[in-house]
């Protein structure tokens, strides 16, 4: 019977690193750091991975601790990261994320910082943003940041837009021509984001692997709505894929959400 290991410290170094993986990094320096030597050192090893760190769960006033002191620190290792609203102001381009693969921010980006936060993200496999936004009088994105951007392993994007450019938005998505999910909701203006023979074409010919397609959206052309609902009823495309692609579309001026599906 002695042979056997009853404590936590007695498993080697590289068992307690799997353990460790397995953890937030909050809950894992909460429960684990500066308890003795030994463990320090295996939480300073450059062999552990950093899986994953939601800053929701941090307490509002360590917030900037973690973000300026041990984001920095293991951002190379991160594969999971999840950064809520926050007072401050957090730039993920200064990082680099070479085995970040899933990332959840609830955070504000104009179209152009949105390029150039997706250069950054190499491995990116699922992306949830809250939101991205462009103003009346913006000139539009840099086509630069385009060439820098490779969204080939991007299998789940998930976007809040606020007045976005179809054609801005269009030209990420072409860059994730593996996407399997794709959900848009928000603010629309851009009357091409209610033509249903433009998505139909885009899907074909781009999001080849989609499987599934969740529009929710507020416009102010009612008359766009009914015509875009009567394409969804009609088209033998839509209709066949009424399982696996939802939109709903509502004007502002309503007060409860009018729903229009693909039936």
């Amino acid at each position: 019977m002695s042979d056997y290991i009853t404590t936590f410290e007695h498993l080697s170094d590289d068992v307690i690193m799997i353990v460790f993986e397995e953890l937030d990094v909050y809950y894992l320096n909460q429960a684990f750091k500066y308890l003795n030597h030994r463990l320090n050192t295996i939480l300073s090893d450059i062999r552990l991975r950093f899986y994953h760190l939601d800053i929701s769960i941090v307490p509002q006033e360590h917030h900037n601790h973690y973000l300026t002191t041990i984001l920095p620190n293991i951002c190379n290792h991160l594969v999971r990261l999840k950064i809520c609203r926050t007072d401050f102001q957090l730039d993920l381009t200064n990082y680099s994320f070479t085995h970040l693969k899933y990332l959840i921010q609830d955070m504000e980006y104009s179209i152009d910082d949105f390029y150039k936060l997706l250069s950054h993200l190499i491995s990116i496999r699922s992306l949830t943003i809250d939101y991205i936004c462009r103003a009346n009088d913006d000139n539009g994105p840099s086509l630069n940041n385009l060439h820098y951007i490779s969204l080939s392993n991007l299998h789940y994007l998930n976007l809040t837009i606020i007045n976005l450019k179809f054609e801005d938005l269009s030209r990420i998505l072409k860059q994730a021509s593996n996407l399997r999910t794709l959900i848009i909701h928000g603010n629309i203006y851009d009357h091409k984001y209610l033509n249903s023979d433009i998505w139909k074409e885009f899907i074909c010919n781009y999001l080849s692997q989609l499987k599934k397609f969740e529009l929710t959206f507020q416009c102010t052309d009612y008359s766009r709505i009914l015509e875009f609902r009567k394409k969804l009823i009609q088209d033998v495309y839509w209709l066949s894929k009424k399982d696996q692609f939802k939109v709903n579309i509502y004007p502002f001026f309503m007060l409860e959400h009018s729903t229009l599906r693909i039936h």
